[in-house]
């Protein structure tokens, strides 16, 4: 009887303690949605969160709280600390309706007073952004999978206009967070040591790429494995969530209400082909390659791996050398796997169905597509290789460099570098010459399926059978196990020329020294072969002298603008002088700001005010690019002292004289003008260090006539 009156009164305890608890729930919820109305997503956020605690299984509470604490990202200290560092403008920080920009003045000043290093933008994203996401996806990941729930985001939960959430909605939602995830700490895998104001200097041309790289001697050096296993965590994550995700939208049942997310009817099609794209992009495990093709009896699957833009440390696209051999490792990669799908066929000619589906008009891809885009790959491995084994040392700044400078031609970039393109691997020579001579034999394999084609819906590449013949042609030249004599053309006078490439494939020739000696872009006749070429051409061959690469050239200054000196309401013209190849155009700028409407060769203004001094520069653009001219200053005319007596009679001048002090290593003009506007050179005069005179015989021109001497440079 006892026992049975305790039993009775813990029941009564509990029970008291559970209706208790009721209200006490109703009221974090009541207050949670009053809070979100207002705005107020850090209160909010504590009153869900005390609601997860006391029911963690409750959808509603959960998602509530991940939505609020994403909407208090804004309002977090952390954040608005970030940005008042960067100078962002206190008003219009808000989500949804961000207006808010950097005040660039504001943040240089401060970057005078303090030092600010990117490591700070790697600290904010993790600790402040991703930290955010994190939390959120937490509460999503707390609702369990099965259950069924339907939300109302407002706190009426009686209008029918309402925005609705169920489990389809939140889903993906979960999958918007972590794709975010996905790109932030794919970007923050990269080293982020800079120094934020050398990007300024850099982005104000104040620095050169050059000198940038070197005092930031670490950025984008190296990349962290544990942020590129947290960024393909979430990238699987965000796959795997639109998917379930998207299954639920479609078999939801509460279609006719307002969902925060739905597929409209139109729409439907087109999400399920993307969704069939994703599940090509989804991989645990590097690829270590960015694409993958997989061939079986029937199919062709084409598959690829974004995380893996973010495996290599961005630095080394700026050398020539790991430039190419990041690419090369890409196409020895694709060469690798082809070959070994393309062995395990037992018909290769076949056509079959490409996966995922793509727009390809109704055609398949048949033996031809496969072996030329096979012979495709070899080529790009080949070519890399050989270029790899050679010297490239040579940074990819040093080639914007010679671009800004008008200079970007094969001239130039030869003489970068006294040792570029002299070979440093000749074993890897030999290695080429088997790449190629297993891209000859799918090339001429490919070939022949691609002139047997019948059936009209065959075949997504048709390459042009005599660029086809061309290659196998030129080959078969260079694969050659003799010395045999071959027609050359093109670069070289047509004629038959005996070859022997023996020295080629056995390392004894460097690239450099197979090209001729070059005028800007220009084959120099003559040039080619000499002595150095070790018996590649046993006799002689020449050179075509109207070959020319004039179609790869940008734009070349052979006159950059000069900086002036004026006066107030004289006329000032810059004068640029160009050579390159198609039609060119041009654009000219002030003070880094474009001029509207001068896209002229020259740039002339008429009548100089003060608004006018500063710095002027221009673009020349054609179908290869731009190239920048160098920066020239107009600034207010220096006066020079001396004397100048003039003495005009009959419309003819009397000899006169000018006298002034020169400095030496300056140019001066002597002019002259009838208005004091229009000036024109009579004589230009070097500086001596010490006086200078100048005498005048021609005739009157004006009625009056003045004269000035201007400093030039």
């Amino acid at each position: 009887m006892k026992q049975s009156t305790i039993q009775s009164c813990c029941i009564v305890a509990l029970l008291a303690l559970a209706l208790s608890a009721t209200p006490l729930q109703a009221q974090n919820m009541t207050m949670g949605r009053i809070f979100l109305k207002a705005e107020a997503y850090s209160e909010a956020y504590a009153e869900f969160l005390k609601e997860t605690q006391i029911n963690p299984k409750d959808p509603e509470a959960q998602t509530l709280a991940a939505l609020a604490n994403i909407l208090d990202t804004t309002r977090s200290k952390g954040f608005n600390d970030f940005l008042n560092l960067l100078s962002f403008d206190k008003n219009g920080r808000k989500l949804g309706a961000w207006t808010s920009t950097i005040n660039t003045e504001a943040l240089e000043e401060r970057l005078k007073l303090e030092e600010l290093n990117g490591q700070k933008f790697k600290d904010f994203i993790q600790n402040e952004l991703i930290s955010k996401l994190k939390k959120s996806l937490n509460h999503f990941e707390a609702i369990p999978a099965g259950k069924s729930f339907l939300i109302f985001l407002s706190e009426q939960e009686t209008q029918i206009s309402d925005v609705y959430l169920d489990h389809g909605d939140v889903t993906m939602l979960e999958a918007a967070l972590q794709l975010i995830c996905f790109g932030l700490e794919g970007l923050t895998a990269q080293n982020m040591h800079v120094d934020v104001k050398s990007i300024l200097d850099l982005l104000n041309d104040e620095m050169s790429v050059d000198a940038f790289l070197s005092f930031n001697q670490n950025f984008m050096k190296d990349v962290s494995p544990e942020n590129i296993k947290a960024a393909r965590s979430s990238f699987v994550g965000f796959i795997d969530n639109y998917t379930d995700g998207s299954k639920r939208l479609q078999n939801r049942t509460t279609g006719h209400l307002n969902h925060l997310i739905s597929i409209n009817e139109d729409q439907k099609e087109l999400e399920a082909e993307f969704r069939e794209h994703l599940s090509h992009l989804r991989f645990e495990e590097s690829l270590n390659s960015l694409f993958k093709i997989e061939i079986e009896e029937s199919t062709v699957t084409f598959s690829a791996d974004p995380v893996r833009l973010f495996e290599t440390p961005l630095r080394s696209f700026t050398r020539a050398d790991s430039l190419v051999g990041v690419i090369r490792q890409e196409a020895e990669q694709m060469v690798t796997r082809l070959d070994l799908e393309i062995e395990k066929l037992s018909n290769i000619s076949r056509a079959r169905i490409i996966k995922p589906l793509i727009d390809t008009g109704g055609r398949l891809p048949d033996g031809a597509d496969i072996l030329l885009l096979q012979g495709g790959f070899e080529l790009a491995h080949s070519l890399l290789a050989v270029l790899s084994a050679h010297d490239l040392n040579v940074d990819l700044q040093e080639i914007v460099k010679l671009r800004n400078e008008g200079k970007l031609d094969i001239q130039n970039i030869l003489t970068t570098k006294e040792t570029i393109l002299n070979l440093d691997s000749p074993q890897v020579m030999l290695q080429a010459r088997g790449w190629l001579a297993g891209m000859r034999q799918n090339l001429k394999e490919g070939y022949s399926l691609l002139q047997s084609r019948r059936d009209g819906k065959i075949g997504i590449l048709f390459p042009s059978e005599t660029l086809l013949e061309k290659t196998i042609e030129a080959l078969d030249i260079a694969l050659a196990s003799e010395i045999k004599a071959h027609e050359l053309s093109g670069a070289f006078l047509k004629a038959k020329y005996r070859i022997n490439t023996d020295p080629l494939w056995g390392g004894k020739i460097n690239i450099k020294n197979l090209l001729p000696n070059f005028n800007a872009n220009d084959p120099v006749p003559g040039t080619l072969p000499d002595s150095a070429i070790a018996g590649l051409f046993p006799d002689k061959i020449y050179i075509n002298n109207e070959s020319r690469i004039e179609k790869l050239r940008l734009p070349y200054f052979l006159e950059q603008p000069k900086n002036t000196y004026a006066q107030l309401g004289e006329k000032v013209t810059f004068l640029i002088k160009i050579s390159g190849p198609g039609t060119l155009e041009y654009q000219w700028y002030k003070n880094g700001q474009m001029i509207p409407n001068a896209n002229e060769l020259i740039l002339v203004i008429e009548n100089t005010q003060e608004r006018d001094y500063g710095t002027y520069s221009v673009w020349v653009k054609n179908s290869v690019g731009k190239t920048y001219s160098q920066i020239a200053t107009l600034t207010p005319v220096k006066p020079v002292v001396g004397s100048i007596q003039v003495n005009i009679q009959n419309n003819t001048s009397l000899p006169f004289t000018v006298s002034f002090s020169a400095k030496s290593g300056l140019s001066y003009e002597f002019q002259s003008s009838g208005d004091l506007k229009n000036w024109s050179k009579v004589e230009e005069i070097n500086g001596t260090g010490g006086e200078v005179k100048v005498t005048d015989l021609r005739e009157a021109i004006f009625q009056k006539q003045y004269y000035r001497v201007k400093l030039v440079e």
